[in-house]
């Protein structure tokens, strides 16, 4: 039987989970599932142990063509038409004549003809996979179901908004350091192409040894100005490009390096923070919409772009499915804070899950940035050191020789 238009596709199995997998109501405090646990922490070498979860080859989400603030504005500015009572086609209408991003613009179009087609809003976004992600889709359809599509699309502007704003404190924290960075190349190759040839000829005519500094000076020189080294640069940097394109769509690969990244000192704690952060405010949003606990693993899954972590909510799953509660999996989680675990178990007791997967989302953003302002404060003085080594050994090695010489003709 050919599958129903108003039930995406590739959403079918999902559709068809028993009532009772439905976690949404707490395990309340005096049931003990019967359980035999595999491990009592799931750490970075069990992940890896368990790298036969991942595909042969790792295929990372496809990347959305909007970004997550005109995605938010999309949802607000549809939420609060619906919300006043405006048809579903004249909103989409209005967003695909007014709205402020191109390929939204087209979206909310091709929405609006599938609409006029009879499909439902959800199986209408089925069609731009590239544009609506699959949380954002299948909270759609959750909200369909219960009626509660206004108040939902707003949920999703916020969840958006929040997300955002971390990625843009991230991004922003990498401004300074990469700036600095490219300035001193930038500096150090301006006086090694320009200032420095300057003095070449008077160096060639001393009548003595040149410090090493400057014989080193002098080879950097006659590199940059050799074709047949930016030749090697080129053929060196596509070679790189092409085996780590190839690379990193095999799984043991993309894994290894994963947990290379997370365990970098300050670093990594943030990226495993980040996600974690991401993975709360993200259950809380579907939660909220009327998704039950391992529906919302299920799509969350689909957006994840760390193989690390698809292990780790694949184990999740299992123990969801084996009875446990959320707040009992993630505590064999070892990277996983446990001021969240905390606010998770607080949250199925008082049987309020959503509200503290908020809170614990909030929480845990309040340390990212801590975390953030930490490693700057450790790179900002290495930047200001690696700029003043730069700069100092050309100035070195430009008035070493030049006092020598003086001093011989004294």
């Amino acid at each position: 039987m050919s599958p129903s238009p108003e039930i995406p596709s590739w959403l079918e199995e999902e559709s068809k989970e028993p009532a009772e997998e439905n976690l949404r109501v707490p395990i309340q405090p005096h049931v003990r599932p019967i359980k035999k646990r595999s491990n009592s922490a799931l750490t970075f070498k069990k992940i890896w142990e368990d790298r036969r979860q991942l595909t042969g080859k790792w295929i990372p989400p496809v990347s959305l063509k909007v970004s997550l603030k005109n995605l938010s504005i999309f949802s607000k500015q549809l939420g609060l038409m619906m919300g006043s009572g405006v048809t579903l086609v004249k909103a989409f209408d209005i967003l695909g004549t007014q709205g402020e991003d191109k390929k939204l613009r087209e979206a909310a179009l091709k929405v609006k003809e599938g609409v006029l087609s009879g499909y439902a809003i959800s199986s209408a976004l089925e069609k731009k996979p590239d544009i609506f992600p699959p949380f954002f889709r299948f909270a759609v359809r959750s909200a369909e179901t219960s009626g509660t599509l206004p108040k939902t699309l707003l949920k999703l502007s916020d969840y958006y908004e929040k997300i955002n704003l971390q990625n843009q404190k991230v991004k922003g924290s990498l401004i300074y350091p990469v700036f600095v960075f490219v300035t001193t190349l930038a500096l150090f190759m301006f006086l090694i192409s320009y200032i420095f040839p300057m003095f070449s000829s008077f160096f060639k005519g001393l009548h003595y040894h040149l410090p090493l500094i400057t014989r080193i000076l002098f080879f950097i020189f006659h590199l940059l100005t050799s074709g047949w080294f930016w030749g090697i640069i080129l053929v060196l940097v596509v070679g790189l490009y092409a085996a780590w394109k190839t690379s990193i769509k095999r799984s043991d690969f993309a894994l290894w390096l994963n947990i290379q990244q997370l365990q970098i000192p300050l670093a990594g704690p943030c990226l495993q923070k980040i996600q974690s952060s991401y993975f709360c405010r993200t259950l809380a949003t579907m939660l909220n919409a009327g998704v039950n606990l391992l529906t919302a693993l299920e799509v969350f899954q689909k957006g994840i772009g760390m193989p690390v972590f698809k292990i780790f909510y694949n184990n999740i799953q299992e123990e969801l499915r084996a009875g446990s509660s959320l707040s009992q999996t993630i505590k064999d989680i070892s990277f996983f804070p446990r001021a969240a675990q905390d606010l998770i178990l607080v949250g199925e007791e008082s049987g309020n899950l959503s509200a503290m997967l908020e809170k614990a989302a909030d929480f845990l953003d309040i340390e990212i940035d801590t975390l953030i302002q930490n490693l700057m404060t450790l790179i900002e003085p290495l930047l200001i050191l690696f700029l003043g080594v730069m700069v100092a050994a050309v100035l070195i090695g430009i008035f070493l020789p030049l006092y020598s010489a003086i001093s011989q003709i004294h």
